[in-house]
């Protein structure tokens, strides 16, 4: 049930594991999947490694963007890497992602690099800014 809530969220561009990979990712004790409440539009899946916690995806589906469900997922990561004693918390985000740049920027994320040539996009090569969350006890 869980790969279908998964599969079925429309991102517009976010390409998806095969059922597999995605049973094999939840199986993993370092992996970290988030499902959106109260209703399951978006997802956080995430790497957990010895204090670091390392956002692999966040995808809200494209009917539901800007209702808040991107920054509560983010909420949700920060108390489950507190639980962990995680200090930081790391992602890549498209430079050409303004909606998401901003969102992480307000959940004081800080750019702390750029990935040149990260992302393919139509045959595109886009950069990516390296952002991370310092998290304090």
């Amino acid at each position: 049930i869980l790969y279908k809530i998964y599969n079925s969220i429309n991102s517009g561009y976010q390409k998806k594991l095969n059922q597999e990979s995605f049973n094999n990712f939840l199986k993993s004790k370092s992996s970290i999947f988030l499902l959106s409440e109260p209703l399951p539009v978006g997802y956080l899946m995430a790497i957990f490694s010895y204090k670091e916690i390392d956002i692999i995806s966040l995808s809200i589906d494209t009917n539901y963007r800007r209702r808040g469900f991107g920054k509560k997922l983010l909420l949700k990561l920060k108390e489950e890497a507190r639980k962990k004693k995680v200090i930081k918390i790391f992602l890549e985000v498209s430079i050409e992602n303004i909606a998401a740049l901003a969102l992480y920027e307000r959940c004081n994320y800080n750019c702390i690099g750029r990935r040149k040539k990260y992302y393919n996009n139509s045959n595109r090569k886009i950069d990516a800014n390296i952002m991370c969350l310092n998290l304090t006890y």
